[in-house]
């Protein structure tokens, strides 16, 4: 999992390893609550799903937010923090995908400018919808975009 920023707003993202089901939820703010909440929604969703969450990987910046949620999930999270200012080139290539895909529909619309709750929405189904298409286009290989 990872940040992700369009438009100037901030979206939590998370990409499986194995079936590499893509989700974007909506940051309102930065802090632990929001965070908890965002987390609560993508567990679930994978738990309805029957897929059990064992590790996590992510940046240090969760650290703080991720430690208290994941011994709270029943069996506890196995959590993997990259070392000081290293990123999941995983997580970072979802968001580079994501960010291009929203750019190529942002352009393709007929519109100069999105209201906020169009990009919000705009992003969440991009990554939803994100498992329609070839998921080998995300490989933990390729390097990050700049």
């Amino acid at each position: 999992m990872d940040g992700l920023t369009v438009s100037s707003l901030k979206f939590l993202s998370t990409i499986s390893h194995d079936i590499y089901y893509c989700t974007a939820q909506y940051v309102s703010q930065p802090n632990a609550s929001v965070y908890n909440h965002c987390l609560d929604e993508v567990f679930g969703t994978y738990k309805c799903s029957g897929v059990e969450i064992t590790e996590v990987h992510c940046d240090n910046e969760f650290h703080k937010v991720m430690d208290n949620h994941s011994i709270k999930q029943d069996p506890p999270i196995h959590m993997n923090y990259t070392a000081a200012k290293a990123h999941v080139p995983h997580a970072k290539r979802n968001n580079c995908t994501i960010q291009e895909i929203v750019w190529a529909t942002y352009h393709g619309l007929p519109y100069t400018h999105l209201a906020h709750i169009l990009v919000k929405y705009l992003v969440t189904e991009t990554a939803r919808k994100f498992i329609f298409f070839q998921t080998n286009m995300v490989s933990p290989n390729t390097s990050a975009c700049g």
